[in-house]
């Protein structure tokens, strides 16, 4: 599950937070009563290219990005390209507890806007993402770091749908990932099925249905069964529904994988 949350700008935040900062709010951050220790080190960096300090900063974080961009910068694909491999730089998967993302720069109820603010968001959230949280060590090397969106007031009933909206696609992808990494020995047909079939049970727009092999064969798959058959580990078809976009056009996705 993560962990991510809304947050207003008056809430500490933990000493060991990362924090990430826009150029396009340094007008804003002069009004920020928390930012006033720190005021001269933003003068400066007000106007340079993205960069990271690793120090502690008067009490306020560990860790600060300053990030070139502003709300008109990432509508370009070029600017959203640099932010996106920026922000990946930037947080690395090196421990810190804490990820904490200014939003107040940007106007949510502006659907270009918000949507750039969303792959920031879900970058951030799969950077989070490591091999060792698949279990097969004795333990993760480290915790995964909290989300914390800091906004203002107004702000608050949008980014928190925003922040829904970008936990649900990252956990979906998050669940390609974990299924993608783990060994074939463990991502069998019948664990695969599995999964989803929990994954769906969590989700009421979710649907699933498993086929197993004779149901495939009943099907007239014979192309599927015929090679599904050559290993020990019997072939299931997964027919994966989700009904939570209304009137939308559907869209069906076909996948195949071998296991033999």
């Amino acid at each position: 599950m993560l962990d991510a949350s809304v947050t207003l700008w008056s809430t500490p935040l933990p000493a060991t937070t990362h924090l990430l900062l826009w150029q396009g709010g340094a007008h804003g951050y002069r009004e920020q009563a928390v930012l006033h220790p720190i005021a001269a080190l933003l003068a400066e960096l007000d106007g340079r290219q993205s960069t990271t300090l690793d120090v502690g900063l008067a009490g306020l974080c560990q860790r600060l990005t300053w990030l070139a961009a502003d709300d008109s910068t990432l509508l370009e694909p070029a600017g959203l390209r640099e932010m996106t491999d920026a922000l990946i730089r930037a947080v690395p998967a090196d421990g810190t507890g804490c990820v904490a993302l200014d939003i107040t720069p940007f106007s949510l109820e502006k659907p270009a806007q918000r949507a750039a603010l969303r792959h920031c968001i879900v970058t951030l959230q799969n950077q989070f993402y490591q091999l060792p949280l698949l279990g097969y060590r004795s333990a993760p090397s480290r915790a995964e770091p909290a989300l914390r969106l800091l906004a203002a007031p107004e702000q608050y009933p949008l980014a928190e749908a925003l922040l829904k909206e970008c936990c649900a696609i990252s956990c979906g992808m998050r669940l390609a990932r974990r299924m993608a990494d783990r060994p074939s020995q463990d991502c069998t047909p019948v664990s695969v099925a599995d999964e989803l079939a929990s994954y769906a049970a969590q989700h009421d727009e979710v649907s699933c249905e498993v086929f197993d092999g004779e149901a495939i064969r009943t099907l007239g798959l014979g192309a599927l069964h015929a090679v599904g058959k050559g290993s020990v580990n019997p072939p299931h078809l997964i027919l994966l529904r989700y009904r939570g976009g209304g009137d939308a056009q559907p869209y069906a996705v076909v996948g195949k994988g071998g296991y033999l």
